[in-house]
C-alpha cells in the first residue's frame, strides 16, 4: 500500500511540472499574434482617425474576436492595394474586410460574412433617360478606384 501511495505521489509531482513546464497547445495558439492588414482609408469600416488611431467596424468586429478568443491582433493600416500585396507576399496574416469574388477565391480563403452590403447607380431626379442598368450603355459611370463594382457594371 505504501508503494501506491509513493507511485501516486511521484505521479502527482510529474504531472505538476510538466503541466508548468510545457504549457498546452490551446494555450500557446491564444498567444499568438495575428498579423491583420486594413485600408487605411475606408470609413465607417476602417481607417486612421484624426488623432491617428485606427478604428472602424471592422476593427471593433476583430477586437470583440480578440476578447472573445484570447487571440490577439496587430493591425496595419495600408492602402487598400497595398493590403493585397502586403497579404500575397506574406508580410500579414489576414485581410479584413475584402469582399468575396470568384477571381479573389484563387488566392484567398474567405471566413463567414459578417456584413452584406449592395450597390447602387444613383442619378439627377430630373434625368429621364436613365431608368434601369441597360439604360447605361455607352455612357460614363463614375466608380471608386480599385473597387470590385467597377467589374461588375462592366
Amino acid at each position: 500500500m505504501r508503494n501506491l501511495h509513493t507511485i501516486c505521489a511521484v505521479i502527482t509531482v510529474y504531472l505538476f511540472f510538466f503541466c508548468c513546464f510545457f504549457p498546452s497547445a490551446a494555450h500557446s495558439e491564444a498567444q499568438k499574434v495575428i498579423r491583420v492588414a486594413g485600408d487605411n482609408n475606408f470609413p465607417p469600416f476602417e481607417y486612421l482617425s484624426d488623432s491617428g488611431v485606427y478604428t472602424g467596424f471592422n476593427v471593433d468586429i476583430m477586437n470583440a474576436i480578440s476578447i472573445e478568443t484570447g487571440i490577439r491582433f496587430e493591425y496595419y493600416p495600408m492602402p487598400w492595394n497595398e493590403a493585397v500585396q502586403a497579404m500575397r507576399s506574406g508580410k500579414v496574416d489576414a485581410i479584413q474586410g475584402m469582399k468575396y469574388n470568384q477571381e479573389r477565391e484563387e488566392f484567398y480563403d474567405f471566413s463567414a460574412p459578417y456584413f452584406t452590403s449592395s450597390q447602387g447607380i444613383f442619378v439627377l431626379k430630373d434625368n429621364m433617360y436613365i431608368r434601369k442598368i441597360e439604360d447605361l450603355k455607352g455612357r460614363k459611370v463614375a466608380v471608386q478606384k480599385r473597387r470590385c463594382c467597377k467589374r461588375s457594371i462592366k
